[in-house]
């Protein structure tokens, strides 16, 4: 049984846009606004990708925005914190998808299950 993502999402001031996309060796083009990368239902926090960091030579540093409910909270609702990715691939493949959108350790399904 596949089920959809979460509906969960996060609008980002320009201020935050400007702050994550300045960041040294940053490589994302930042979103205003997007949605959290669990499936549906998923217990823990809400969370999705925002910004990375190549260091040449270093470990890349990962920003995610991270939230516990409600689904659509104001500024103060949310944080914008370094975690590490979970990197887990799917098994056999999965169109679109090469590894895990979501946080290292996170609670819940992967989302090609």
């Amino acid at each position: 049984m596949t089920r959809g993502l979460c509906t969960a999402a996060v609008t980002l001031t320009s201020e935050e846009v400007t702050w994550l996309e300045d960041l040294p060796e940053a490589t994302n083009q930042v979103p205003e606004a997007d949605g959290c990368s669990h499936l549906a239902r998923h217990p823990g926090r809400h969370a999705f990708e925002v910004q990375t960091q190549e260091y040449p030579g270093q470990e890349t540093v990962t920003w995610w925005v991270v939230w516990d409910g409600p689904e659509r909270p104001d500024s103060a609702g949310y944080e914008i914190v370094p975690l590490n990715s979970c990197g887990a691939e799917p098994e056999g493949g999965v169109d679109g998808l090469d590894v895990c959108p979501l946080p290292a350790e996170h609670l819940g399904e992967h989302p090609w299950r």
